[in-house]
């Protein structure tokens, strides 16, 4: 898909779960060209706003 966008800077938001913050995530975010956006550590409001966004997309996916 990114190949489409060659000048596009992809970027994921993510939490600083055990999952994320592994070197293996690490390293297959930098294989695939993917940056990464994380939350500051004691500051679970720097999230609410993607959390908001997921809820409203899952919610227009799941409605038909």
């Amino acid at each position: 898909m990114f190949q489409r966008y060659h000048d596009a800077c992809p970027l994921v938001h993510i939490d600083r779960g055990a999952q994320y913050t592994s070197r293996a995530f690490q390293r297959r975010m930098k294989e695939a060209g993917i940056c990464r956006s994380m939350s500051r550590p004691g500051k679970c409001l720097d999230n609410a706003p993607m959390e908001g966004f997921g809820r409203i997309l899952k919610s227009e996916i799941y409605c038909f």
